[in-house]
């Protein structure tokens, strides 16, 4: 049976010894930090909550994590400029006539089509 407070380095693979009931595990071999019962590497957010709550926390406020929040939304509700195809997300509402921010175009982000003044949108 193995012994409870031998833990595996995550980072060298070096095994070594915990004091029990120790939150917060240095490798002696390499000097990462990380918890001892998720594993994950250390961060002081974890400091005094669950390994639960700093998972929410960490998904709330990881930028990778935030990045593919972002992919999504736009992969389902963006539009691309017609001319460089860079991609938007527009709240609902507001006005149809769109200038591209990177190739300034002017579009009608209803159709699709070059914004003209006056000009009724088909889409």
């Amino acid at each position: 049976i193995q012994d409870p407070n031998f833990k595996w380095c995550i980072q060298c693979s070096s095994g070594f010894f915990a004091r029990p009931k120790q939150k917060r595990l240095i490798c002696p071999d390499c000097g990462s930090v990380t918890c001892a019962q998720c594993r994950k590497t250390w961060e002081k957010q974890h400091e005094g909550i669950s390994c639960e709550q700093f998972e929410d926390w960490k998904k709330a406020n990881d930028p990778d994590t935030q990045a593919e929040g972002v992919a999504q939304h736009l992969a389902q509700h963006g539009i691309d400029c017609p001319k460089c195809k860079f991609r938007y997300s527009l709240a609902r509402g507001g006005c149809m006539h769109f200038t591209c921010v990177q190739c300034k175009y002017e579009f009608c982000y209803g159709c699709g089509k070059p914004f003209m003044m006056g000009a009724k949108c088909t889409g």
